[in-house]
């Protein structure tokens, strides 16, 4: 099974912080040209945006990213071996040759047998015949980092007090939010498996079997052949391929509390921290499609699909860089860290399975004061 793809969640912090902050640069170089074009004198600033009120509520657009779907189990369940049990009498069909039976009626010997390829004929000790078939395991792997899952989200912020330090006042308060998402993951292509290998022997007792490609036939004459075989099986590396599609569909919605505090670099610029726990419903849909292949053609097909809905506890960390646009209403910026427990779905002998180990939503919104 292949394995997530490499995560850099340091470089992922970084981007976050520089779309914050930069949000925050950009929104104080707006109050610096608002202040030398006149709009208002810093104390007339300050008299707007005070009696705003203790509440500030808003709304805006939501992105999660680095959010990585992974399918396992591929390959689903193989198709059972047409072969008898290894060591007793009985016929069989294998990729490269078949042992049948004969109008003779004989359970221990038949004429009607086939193979094709001379190197599977072993003289030794009587002579002998290999014939092999070659049976998917499922177990394939492959994963998919979504970066496409809009969504919104409203929160609200009430201020509990303020602190002072360094000579600057830093409101705090209690935030809470409910966000929405939408995660519709494609997946397709081969998949390479494991795949297990079984070879049965048949005795020729003395007899010189023809020159392969031989294929004997129901009413002979033809060389006899054993129909008992002793057995051998061995795992076999990439030996089989999954062909096929997977589509996980997924809506999310989480709801956030926790708590807040504001840093000031203008009358109208500042960063907020905030961090708190989160809960998130996950309703999903999985549905997969595959076709098993091997030196022998198609080994089987299996399609399956199931949903689920689930309950995922995490918490959030983040940082917003909000501009006052007037007494009451605010532009904002934020990005998090959002973590989650994995959402899972299993469809039969495959699942699907989002991870939220590593993931971030990037937000732009207003919010009004009151």
């Amino acid at each position: 099974m292949q394995d997530f793809p490499s995560h850099k969640p340091f470089s992922r912090i970084r981007l976050l912080v520089r779309f914050v902050i930069g949000g925050a640069l950009l929104a104080d170089t707006l109050a610096a040209q608002d202040a030398q074009s006149g709009v208002g004198p810093r104390d007339d600033i300050r008299r707007i945006r005070e009696p705003a009120g203790k509440w500030r509520v808003g709304f805006g657009y939501a992105h999660f990213l680095n959010v990585p779907a992974r399918f396992h189990g591929l390959g689903g369940n193989p198709a059972a071996l047409p072969l008898p049990p290894g060591g007793t009498p009985g016929f069989g069909e294998y990729d490269d040759g078949y042992v049948r039976a004969d109008i003779s009626g004989d359970t221990t010997l038949t004429s009607n047998w086939g193979y094709s390829n001379d190197s599977q004929f072993d003289p030794a000790n009587g002579g002998s015949l290999a014939l092999s078939v070659t049976q998917g395991i499922a177990g394939g792997g492959s994963s998919h980092t979504t970066e496409n899952a809009p969504g919104f989200e409203l929160f609200a912020l009430r201020e509990m007090g303020r602190v002072e330090f360094n000579q600057t006042v830093l409101p705090w308060g209690f935030s809470s939010r409910l966000h929405y998402a939408r995660f519709d993951v494609e997946d397709s292509g081969s998949v390479p498996l494991n795949a297990r290998r079984i070879t049965d022997r048949f005795a020729f007792n003395g007899v010189i079997p023809p020159l392969a490609p031989y294929n004997g036939n129901f009413t002979g004459p033809g060389a006899l052949i054993s129909t008992a075989a002793s057995r051998t099986e061995s795992i076999v590396p990439g030996g089989s391929t999954s062909r096929g599609m997977r589509q996980l569909e997924v809506d999310l919605v989480s709801s956030s509390f926790g708590a807040w505090i504001e840093i000031p670099f203008s009358d109208r610029c500042s960063l907020e921290l905030e961090g708190g726990i989160s809960l998130a419903i996950a309703d999903g849909s999985y549905a997969h499609q595959s076709e098993v292949t091997g030196p022998g053609g198609v080994l089987g097909t299996t399609s399956d699909q199931d949903d689920r809905t689930s309950l995922l506890p995490g918490f959030h960390l983040g940082l917003a860089a909000t501009y006052g646009l007037t007494e009451r209403w605010d532009f904002l910026l934020s990005g998090r860290y959002q973590y989650l427990d994995d959402f899972a779905i299993r469809a039969g002998s495959s699942a699907a399975e989002l991870s939220f180990s590593h993931s971030f939503v990037l937000t732009a919104g207003v919010r009004f004061r009151f």
